[in-house]
C-alpha cells in the first residue's frame, strides 16, 4: 500500500512538472520598425480636395501594447510589441490608428487603415515589411513639392461598390501620408503644421 502510495505520488509529480507551462516570452518589436513612423506627434496634415474641401488631419501620437500571440492553445502565450499612429480627423474626431507596426525578430509588418469619414481605405491586409518593400515607388508632385518615395496603396477590388471608399492611397515612406482618390475627390497633403 505505501509503495502504491509513492507511486502514485511520482506518477503525479511527473505528468504535474510535464504539464506545467513555461513563462511567457516578450517579443520587442524590431529596431528597424521605427525608422517606418515619419512623424513624432502633434502635426496637423491639412490635405485639400479638387472641389476646394478642407480636411485636416491631427497625430496625436504612438500607442504600444505587447499582445498575445503564438500558440493559441498555450496557458501562457507569448506576447508581442504592436505600435499604432494615432491620428484624428475634423470630421471623425474619434482617435484611431493610421499606421500599425507588428513582429518580432528581424522582420516586422506594416497595416494601413484610415477612415476621414467621407473616404475609408478598405485594404484587410498585412504587409511583410519584405512585402512592402516590393511596392514600386513612385513620385508625385503636390505643388511646389516633389516627393519621389511614394508607395501607392489600392482599395482591394470587392470594395467598389462603396462610395466612400478609398481608389488610391498614397503614403511617403519619409513623409508619411500625401493624399488619397476617391471615385468622386481628389485629395492632396497641402500644408503641415508642427
Amino acid at each position: 500500500m505505501h509503495k502504491a502510495f509513492l507511486g502514485f505520488c511520482f506518477l503525479a509529480l511527473v505528468v504535474a512538472t510535464g504539464c506545467t507551462e513555461r513563462l511567457p516570452t516578450d517579443h520587442k518589436l524590431n529596431p528597424l520598425a521605427y525608422e517606418a513612423i515619419p512623424y513624432k506627434g502633434g502635426e496637423q496634415l491639412i490635405f485639400q480636395s479638387d472641389s476646394q474641401q478642407l480636411d485636416t488631419i491631427f497625430i496625436t501620437g504612438t500607442t504600444t501594447a505587447m499582445v498575445r500571440g503564438g500558440d493559441p492553445f498555450s496557458i501562457n502565450p507569448d506576447r508581442f510589441e504592436h505600435l499604432r499612429i494615432d491620428y484624428t480627423t475634423t470630421r471623425k474626431p474619434s482617435e484611431q490608428g493610421l499606421l500599425y507596426l507588428s513582429g518580432s525578430g528581424e522582420t516586422y509588418n506594416l497595416r494601413f487603415e484610415f477612415d476621414a469619414g467621407h473616404s475609408r481605405l478598405l485594404l484587410n491586409y498585412d504587409f511583410y515589411k519584405s512585402e512592402y518593400d516590393t511596392i514600386p515607388s513612385t513620385r508625385l508632385r503636390i505643388m511646389d513639392s516633389l516627393y519621389t518615395d511614394v508607395k501607392t496603396l489600392h482599395t482591394e477590388p470587392y470594395y467598389e461598390d462603396r462610395p466612400e471608399r478609398i481608389l488610391n492611397f498614397y503614403w511617403s515612406t519619409s513623409s508619411g501620408l500625401l493624399g488619397w482618390d476617391t471615385p468622386t475627390d481628389t485629395w492632396r497633403l497641402i500644408t503641415i503644421k508642427k
